[in-house]
């Protein structure tokens, strides 16, 4: 292995750790202002507007993930793990819709 693929290697790693930091901290704070009484719309309104951005985010990385999975440049548990903390982001998102008619 090449100190290049290395350091891509890493640089993969971090960005893949990113990714999911942000999409778990999304998750924590969407459910904890579900829980929450009290809190103001407007807050309510700008967290899962940042959650869907954050879920559109998340699926590309998803499909980079993948790519790099078929490719055999990283583990397929990868793409697993990360379908399983994005994917349920859009039937929340589904969910939220449907129940603001």
């Amino acid at each position: 292995m090449t100190t290049n693929q290395k350091s891509e290697g890493r640089f993969l790693q971090r960005l893949r750790i990113a990714f999911r930091g942000a999409v778990i901290l999304n998750w924590l704070t969407v459910v904890t202002i579900w829980f929450l009484n009290g809190i103001p719309k407007p807050i309510a309104m700008a967290a899962f507007t940042i959650f869907r951005v954050t879920a559109v985010c998340a699926t590309l990385w998803l499909l980079i993930e993948t790519t790099e999975a078929i490719t055999r440049r990283t583990r397929v548990l990868n793409p697993v793990v990360d379908a399983i903390l994005t994917l349920p982001m859009f039937a929340f998102w589904f969910l939220a819709w449907a129940s603001s008619f």
